[in-house]
């Protein structure tokens, strides 16, 4: 970054006084300027609305089975429904 900035100012600076003349690196400077104004001034990404509603939706699913104390069909909600209730995995990985 540092480098980038000193090339800046030594060739807008020596253009400005007449030290040097329009040369490659000052195209270099023009170009490594309008990528910094890029970075500063880029428009906010857009988000996936569908990836939104499907993490909407089970973060409210999570939620009730959190409030009513069992998962799907009358289970515990620390288990998994179609796996034995002995499978330690299906508990650690239900407890995230």
């Amino acid at each position: 970054f540092a480098w980038c900035v000193g090339l800046m100012f030594y060739q807008f600076g020596g253009l400005l006084t007449g030290e040097i003349g329009f040369n490659v690196w000052t195209v270099v400077a023009i170009v490594v300027l309008a990528g910094m104004l890029f970075q500063i001034f880029r428009p906010m990404p857009t988000f996936d609305k569908k990836k939104d509603k499907v993490a909407g939706e089970l973060e409210v699913r999570a939620a009730s089975r959190r409030r009513s104390g069992f998962g799907p069909e009358g289970t515990p909600s620390g288990l998994c429904p179609d796996v034995p209730r002995k499978d330690a995995l299906c508990l650690v990985w239900s407890s995230r």
